[in-house]
């Protein structure tokens, strides 16, 4: 009888552990149905959608996306094309309306519980020369960029995605538990991240800039330009060649990360 009761007890947790896990799915992502899908195997992507036009057409580039990878890279000619790649059904709109070219993903078809295989990337392709604005917002999916993206206005938010950039300026990024890694800046940032990492090689600061993080550490291989304040409650400070006459000032803020700058 016991035995009986106790395997009663383990199939209605079970059950309960489910349903709530597909509760905070459903929630997470905004979806409107919940489908049990397990897949295994590899299902390549295929393009699903595309849009091209002359860079002077466009003076916006925005991205509202779910777990989808983006990649900014260069293209061959004058023109700015978006691609989207998928290997499932999905809902996703690339659209152009007064300079403002979209792609946007409103919600999932379907969420997946188990082992799932869901694959999708957008890639923006842009001239050298190109310089516009570009407004990225990331629920899983990754940011990624090894083009110089200088003279470019930039607004990033990710939930659990990574941000790896090449050259940029003026830019704000902002993670839940994604890293933030970029090479090259010359001009002002605002980065801020829960538990991931932000590690910058070369910054050339141009005004006043702040970087937070709550577990995180913060890793500046070169800085040059401006007098550093740094704060943190249980992480290790270590600063090298502090500007203290510099009216620049870059705020450093983490709870348990490590700041280290050279």
């Amino acid at each position: 009888m016991k035995n009986k009761v106790a395997i009663s007890l383990i199939v209605i947790l079970s059950v309960c552990v489910i349903i709530l896990t597909g509760g905070m799915i459903y929630l997470l992502n905004g979806g409107s149905k919940i489908k049990l899908d397990f897949m295994f195997g590899n299902r390549n992507m295929i393009l699903v959608d595309n849009y091209t036009t002359e860079a002077i057409n466009i003076n916006k580039i925005y991205l509202n996306l779910n777990s989808t990878d983006v990649e900014i890279n260069e293209s061959i000619d004058n023109n700015v094309k978006v691609e989207y790649y998928s290997n499932r059904d999905n809902n996703a709109k690339i659209e152009y309306e007064e300079g403002v070219l979209s792609v946007n993903e409103e919600k999932y078809d379907t969420s997946c519980i188990g082992i799932c295989n869901t694959r999708r990337k957008v890639i923006v392709s842009v001239p050298s020369d190109y310089k516009t604005n570009y407004e990225v917002k990331l629920k899983s999916g990754d940011l990624k960029s090894n083009i110089d993206l200088s003279g470019n206005n930039m607004a990033v938010s990710t939930m659990s995605g990574d941000v790896k950039l090449n050259k940029v300026s003026d830019i704000s990024i902002s993670a839940m538990s994604g890293d933030i890694i970029v090479d090259d800046i010359v001009g002002t940032i605002s980065f801020s991240t829960m538990s991931g990492d932000v590690r910058i090689r070369n910054f050339n600061i141009t005004s006043n800039s702040t970087v937070s993080t709550m577990s995180g550490d913060v890793k500046i291989n070169y800085l040059s330009g401006s007098y550093v304040e740094s704060s943190t409650k249980s992480g290790d400070i270590k600063i090298n060649n502090n500007d203290r006459k510099s009216d620049i000032v870059l705020k450093i803020n983490t709870s348990s990360g490590d700041i280290s700058i050279n």
